[in-house]
């Protein structure tokens, strides 16, 4: 058959679109293998024997760990795709009749085959397992939305026994004797709106269906190449480990599931319609159990979003205005329907810490840091992979290929590269950030457990006028990095032009960067020294001054001193950029400006600057983010003296935290760093990109 006559699938069908989805089926295995070994793992971990599973039906991996024998089925499905596409025939008609037969394959019988069998599981599990606390909640908000209600009301007497009959994962109100599921709403809402139809069972099951139309559109739009994809991903997700079972469940997994799916599909057809559909399908999703589920999964694609890899930036207006409403209704859903139920507009907190869904996870991760939780350490470990895995081992690789779309093995390469160093990134810089964040709404140390501090330790701060001097002392620091430029950018006009020796002054002026900053701090300390340094010593001979000046221990020298430092350690490396940046000028346009009659300054101005203009916002970048690094120098000249006057951020969260002994408060003072850097390299970043786009 003449290439022109194939079907439009079939002309790239040995190219990457099969290899890239191939790669995806071995990253399903790869993760049903790692889903089985962890629930195993954590079951051997809080020693239960899985074959009492109604006596814990709290978690899905312990389901899991049952289920060898699905797993070891669904493991052999994967290997024999693997082989489907890696030693078919290379027979074009084979090829053909086989894409046919695929093709001839409906989505829609699939989607029904999945709501009939998720429909007769559901009679098994209910009757061969004990209704687990999830189900419990989200049923019993359910029958208080079908009253009418969006809290239950119960007598005084009925409100004092209410934690003995149901202590947890459940929202309180005692001044208006109200009672409420913890959790978010939206899937009671489902169970609500389909127990009006009696047909609550049939909830997950749709909601499984659904999914299986979702990753197979999912999966047309990441393979277009591939006419079998969606097929074949509709029925990975159908073997998966424990998609049949929870959907047979009164879970919210597979509402979760099915929406994150459909957000994605809806995602990837990019259009105006679908963005907005797409918004509205997030903001149910972000509400239907858990609040932090989907913002999760959405993060990556909106952030690639963002970078201009699905389309224009003005494609997340849609998203913003959607996750903008949904974040602070879902977490403040509770006082919400106190407010919307009572009229008491009292209810609704004043202050973040006062928020009902911060003060049940705080005390929830203080509880696990206590140990009071015999399986604390186990659910947490089944949260995480509640997330991670649970999305189902077809699902999260089908996203991640979703996600590069049509990247080549040089792509797979290049990220194998870099693992390393990411991983070393993660460890030691994106991991403490994190833990920062976790320690600043702690009380911590390492001689107690943790309890849960709120927002205690930034209103500390903002009462501490140390703090208050630090930030000054900060934006100080900021404000000179352009002097530095200036000075380096000086430097490197001089030792661009043709004198002799040239190659000697780079040099020289380069190597004050290469020395430690510990030697920087120490040589500058004695220059400084009021009785023996070199500047006071210089100052009297020349009769500049009538006696020493104490440059460290005075309010007004101290603070430009530990400038002058940090600038003169900084200078080398500065000229050096800026010297490439002057070197990479074209000299035709000083010659023609030469002819034009323009002088040395003009040329400096008209040429020199404009043509440099990304190198010097480059440098002004490095010089921020070196800045904000200034703890050697401030630590060894002054010790942030006299009387905390030159403490800067870095310092203050050293001194806090090490000397002071409240880690968690040095912590809080360290993470004040961050959003003043981002900004800057936000801006800074932006308008490089924007004079790219110019160019």
């Amino acid at each position: 058959m003449p290439v022109s006559e194939r079907p439009a699938g079939l002309t790239s069908s040995r190219g990457g679109a099969r290899e890239q989805l191939a790669l995806a089926i071995l990253f399903s295995i790869a993760f049903c293998v790692l889903a089985l070994f962890a629930a195993a793992a954590v079951t051997a971990h809080i020693g239960l024997d899985t074959g009492e599973i109604s006596a814990y039906s709290v978690t899905f991996l312990l389901f899991f760990a049952e289920d060898r024998p699905v797993a070891v089925l669904f493991i052999a499905v994967l290997s024999l795709s693997i082989v489907f596409f890696n030693f078919r025939s290379d027979d074009r008609d084979a090829v053909t009749g086989r894409a046919a037969l695929w093709t001839r394959l409906p989505v829609p019988l699939l989607c029904a085959a999945t709501f009939v069998l998720a429909w007769a599981a559901s009679i098994w599990i209910h009757h061969a397992f004990d209704m687990s606390l999830d189900e419990f909640v989200t049923a019993f908000q359910a029958r208080i939305f079908l009253t009418g209600r969006l809290l239950a009301e119960l007598t005084p007497v009925q409100f004092q026994n209410s934690d003995s009959l149901q202590p947890l994962y459940l929202y309180q109100d005692p001044g208006h004797h109200l009672w409420a599921s913890g959790y978010r709403p939206v899937f009671s809402a489902f169970r609500a709106l389909f127990g009006l139809l009696g047909a609550d069972r049939l909830l997950n099951p749709a909601f499984a269906a659904l999914s299986v139309w979702a990753i197979a559109d999912v999966a047309k739009r990441s393979f277009p190449d591939v006419p079998e994809a969606p097929v074949l991903s509709a029925l990975l997700l159908l073997l998966s480990a424990q998609f049949l079972f929870t959907a047979a469940s009164g879970f919210a997994f597979s509402a979760h599931l099915a929406l994150n799916l459909l957000w994605l599909s809806l995602f990837l057809r990019g259009t105006f319609r679908a963005r907005w559909l797409a918004a509205g399908v997030g903001f149910l999703a972000t509400g239907l159990h858990q609040v932090t589920f989907h913002p999760l999964f959405a993060a990556p694609f909106l952030f690639a979003l963002l970078l201009g890899r699905f389309g224009p930036r003005s494609a997340l207006i849609p998203y913003t205005f959607a996750y903008s409403l949904a974040l602070p209704l879902w977490i403040l859903w509770p006082e919400i329907s106190v407010w919307l139920q009572t009229g008491d507009a009292g209810v609704l907190p004043h202050r973040l810490a006062d928020v009902a869904y911060f003060r049940s996870y705080s005390g929830y991760m203080a509880a696990t840091a206590e140990g009071v939780s015999d399986n604390a350490t186990a659910l947490t470990l089944t949260n995480i992979f509640r997330f991670f895995l649970w999305l189902s081992p077809a699902v999260l690789p089908l996203s991640l290929v979703a996600f590069v779309r049509h990247r080549t093995r040089r792509a797979l390469l290049f990220w194998c590269f870099l693992a390393p160093s990411l991983a070393i990134f993660l460890l030691y810089r994106i991991i403490p950030v994190v833990w920062n964040l976790v320690l600043s709404f702690q009380y911590w140390s390492p001689l107690k457990a943790a309890e849960p501090a709120g927002f205690d330790h930034y209103e500390d701060l903002w009462t501490d006028d140390v703090f208050w001097q630090a930030l000054w002392n900060t934006l100080i620091v900021i404000a000179s990095a352009p002097v530095g430029i200036v000075i380096a950018l000086a430097l490197a006009l001089l030792v661009n032009a043709d004198i002799r020796g040239r190659d000697v002054y780079r040099t020289i002026i380069f190597l004050s960067y290469p020395l430690m900053t510990v030697a920087v701090a120490i040589i500058w300390r004695w220059m400084f020294d009021e009785r023996v340094g070199l500047i006071n010593y210089a100052a009297r001979a020349f009769d500049l001054v009538d006696k020493p000046i104490p440059f460290l221990n005075s309010f007004t020298w101290a603070l430009p001193s530990v400038i002058a430092a940090n600038i003169w350690q900084m200078l080398g490396f500065y000229m050096i950029i800026l010297l490439t940046g002057l070197q990479n000028i074209p000299q035709e346009l000083h010659e023609a400006a030469a002819i034009d009659g323009a002088n040395w300054l003009q040329k400096i101005w008209y040429i020199n600057l404009p043509m440099m203009r990304n190198i010097i916002q480059i440098t002004a970048l490095f010089s921020l983010i070196v800045t904000f690094a200034n703890f050697d120098i401030v630590k060894i000249l002054t010790n942030g003296g006299p009387v905390d006057q030159t403490h800067v951020f870095a310092t203050w969260a050293f001194t806090l935290g090490i000397w002071g002994n409240d880690i968690p408060l040095g912590a809080s003072v360290s993470l004040f760093m961050f959003p003043i850097l981002a900004i800057a390299a936000a801006l800074i970043l932006r308008n490089i990109r924007n004079r790219g786009n110019e160019a």
